[in-house]
């Protein structure tokens, strides 16, 4: 089998290509345009809403999709009957698994562009009264790639075309519950907006939630981290390492969890 470590990096521009050409992504990354361009258009879109389109919208699209996205991508050759062929591939397991999770990168590149676009366009179009630190302008598209790798991982462990159905309404449903609880525990939440709407309908600043951007960002980043890494324990013919990577990604989550508290 091959070892060479050109061949993760090679599988991985070609999965993210095949991810940012994937139907349910573009269809996804097409509806935050068109979502985007309604608000300004047709609506009345005020200062606490544009903020919350940069610091949150992307969770959602193409975040919440891309657990789809993931799962079909890491199953694809189970439900095209091809495994049975990969095995005689110089290219193992471990090897596909790792490529996949680098891919996930590309959406959430994408979506950090786009992002970085639109908070510029605000800015000088409308100003912020506060505006978004660039760990809030980073932290949604950093979800775009969570929700990437949290398919592959229930897509290695659990590879029932259900699971990612289930996984999105889960996470919607996880969402809904830890944002509606006092401050501070929506931070720990697969979305938050950082914006305190107060007893405004948006078109007046309020306030913004107290708490540690950076640490927020770097919690999200080891809740990525952690799916990479579950997703490598199922296929990695030696445990050991990704366990102490898995033990790693626990640690900076929990630590950094707990340093974005006010």
């Amino acid at each position: 089998m091959s070892r060479s470590p050109g061949v993760v990096p090679a599988l991985a521009r070609q999965e993210a290509r095949r991810l940012l050409r994937h139907p349910v992504v573009l269809a996804a990354f097409a509806w935050w345009v068109v979502i985007v361009a309604a608000a300004e258009l047709y609506q009345d879109t005020f200062v606490v809403q544009r903020f919350e389109s940069v610091t949150a919208a992307f969770s959602f699209l193409p975040g919440v999709p891309c657990i789809l996205v993931g799962h079909m991508m890491t199953t694809r050759d189970a439900r095209a009957g091809s495994l049975p062929l990969l095995g005689a591939l110089p290219v193992r397991a471990e090897q596909r698994v790792r490529a996949l999770c680098l891919a996930a990168l590309a959406p959430a590149a994408v979506a950090a562009v786009l992002n970085a676009g639109i908070f510029s366009g605000y800015r000088l179009a409308f100003g912020f009264p506060d505006a978004p630190d660039v760990w809030q302008v980073l932290q949604a598209p950093l979800t775009v790639a969570g929700g990437t790798l949290l398919g592959i991982m229930l897509g290695v462990w659990a590879p029932s075309r259900a699971t990612p159905m289930l996984a999105m309404v889960v996470m919607v449903g996880i969402n809904v519950v830890v944002a509606n609880r006092p401050h501070p525990v929506p931070l720990f939440g697969p979305m938050f907006s950082w914006a305190d709407w107060g007893p405004t309908d948006g078109s007046v600043w309020w306030a913004m939630f107290p708490g540690s951007t950076l640490a927020h960002f770097l919690y999200l980043g080891g809740l990525c981290s952690m799916a990479a890494a579950a997703a490598l324990i199922r296929v990695s013919p030696r445990r050991g390492r990704a366990l102490v990577v898995s033990a790693g990604a626990v640690a900076l989550t929990v630590a950094a969890g707990w340093a974005q508290l006010p």
